[in-house]
């Protein structure tokens, strides 16, 4: 095909094959400009079938205008079949550009907002991409990113959906099979668990691979790996990814939440929309930048000042000065050491510093996760309580009951630490009660109502 020409478009190199067919850098003739010329190969354009997805791609894809979404310029027929001229995108794709340690975690959350954004815009005209993979996402060398191969999409309105997949067969985890009778679409390692067992997925599949994407390019492995894509399937559907702060320590807490919410089993407890997904990833990407700037070195040393910033769902604030002797305890892991002379010319004496938990008001109770990663805690500020998620190395907090009358006791986490335990006593409930609520936030639960044991 190299020199040959079509229509006006005259090839000039084989960039890469897939299974939606073979793609070839051209020069635009009319224009002189290059292009991507992506056409079926010989064998299946024969086959109606296969000509509908091709045309629907097309259709699908010319319908999105967005910096982040490769640009189709037009739909042509030749002799060799039919191919559609697309926008030529330089660079080097995001499965080529993942260290084995990953990205820096800026970088990586660029990556990852600049595919929120793109499929923002699909999933709003009804498309989801269904092979979002980081061979899909190219990095442009002016740093854009772009999303490629919409050859999998399939609008949304289309209720006509393939059998589940018999999961006893091997797939390919690089490239999985066209649309047919008994096949699941997509490439194993990055599939949503509905859709690796063949069941109706909307765009919220889309956003279990994106949550896959960005745990790759933080950590420079994927979430779900097996020895076989059966296997991988298994892990997607029934396993858990190791925790990202066991990969990166000083990960915020904000981002571990985010890719809990995204790589949630069900849909339902998914994000449910890209929109939503990007509002978290621009906010934790905005710390990162301040955060930064607050910590860049400086020409001479100078002693730690206390921040007198606040932001709103999470305080970065003062250093508290005073705690209720009997909170120490369980507020060891916020302790900082530092060493400081002793004033005898003897060795350093340890200086210990309580590290910021909170602007305004006073700690009032602190239960520590399971794992020694998290303290819960209960802020008391002027008659009003609140009740606060912290991460032990980090910054972030993250309010899980905004500031109300009520009083809480008991405080403490479930065994596996993905939820505190309350009791509070006031409100609809003026006798007390126990109540639940995730660590990644949300609406409490009431577990059980206080019984009156008073005499009567």
């Amino acid at each position: 095909m190299i020199g040959k020409t079509l229509s006006h478009f005259k090839i000039t190199g084989k960039l890469g094959e897939g299974g939606m067919g073979e793609v070839y850098r051209a020069e635009d003739l009319n224009l002189k400009r290059q292009v991507a010329l992506k056409m079926l190969p010989a064998v299946v354009a024969a086959d109606p079938s296969r000509l509908e997805r091709f045309q629907r791609e097309a259709e699908a894809v010319a319908a999105l205008n967005h910096p982040n979404i490769v640009t189709i310029y037009s739909v042509e027929r030749s002799e060799d079949g039919p191919f559609i001229a697309m926008e030529l995108v330089e660079g080097e794709s995001l499965d080529r550009s993942v260290p084995a340690t990953g990205l820096p975690l800026a970088k990586a959350l660029d990556i990852a907002l600049g595919i929120a954004e793109a499929l923002t815009v699909a999933h709003e005209k009804g498309i989801v991409h269904r092979d979002l993979k980081p061979a899909n996402v190219m990095l442009t060398p002016d740093a854009r990113v772009k999303v490629l191969d919409f050859g999998l999409a399939k609008l949304a309105i289309d209720t006509a959906e393939v059998a589940p997949e018999d999961l006893t067969a091997e797939m390919p985890t690089e490239a999985a099979p066209l649309t047919g009778e008994g096949v699941v679409l997509g490439t194993a390692p990055y599939m949503s668990p509905e859709q690796a067992q063949g069941k109706l997925v909307d765009l919220r599949s889309d956003i279990f691979s994106l949550g896959s994407i960005l745990y790759e390019a933080a950590t420079g492995i994927r979430p779900f790996h097996g020895e076989s894509s059966i296997d991988t399937l298994h892990k997607i559907i029934h396993g858990e990814p190791e925790p990202l702060a066991d990969r990166i320590p000083q990960a915020p807490l904000q981002l571990q939440w985010i890719l809990r919410k995204a790589l949630a089993k069900a849909p339902e407890d998914r994000y449910q929309s890209a929109r939503d997904l990007a509002v978290d990833l621009r906010a934790v990407k905005r710390d990162l930048e301040s955060d930064s700037a607050r910590t860049a070195p400086a020409t001479a040393p100078v002693q730690p000042q206390p921040e007198t910033s606040t932001r709103k769902g999470r305080t970065t604030g003062l250093i508290v000065t005073a705690v209720v002797a009997a909170l120490v305890a369980s507020l060891y892991w916020f302790l900082g050491r530092s060493p400081a002379p002793s004033g005898d010319g003897g060795a350093p004496a340890t200086q210990m510093t309580i590290r910021p938990i909170t602007s305004s008001g006073l700690v009032t109770g602190a239960a520590l996760s399971p794992d020694g990663k998290y303290v819960a805690y209960v802020e008391a500020d002027q008659g009003r309580q609140s009740l606060h998620l912290r991460q032990v190395d980090g910054p972030e907090t993250l309010e899980l009951v905004p500031p109300s009358p009520i009083g809480f006791w008991g405080l403490r986490f479930v065994p596996d630490g993905t939820a505190v335990i309350y009791g509070a006593k006031g409100g609809p409930d003026p006798l007390g009660a126990f109540f639940r609520i995730s660590t990644l936030g949300g609406q409490p639960r009431k577990v059980v109502s206080a019984i009156d044991t008073h005499p009567t």
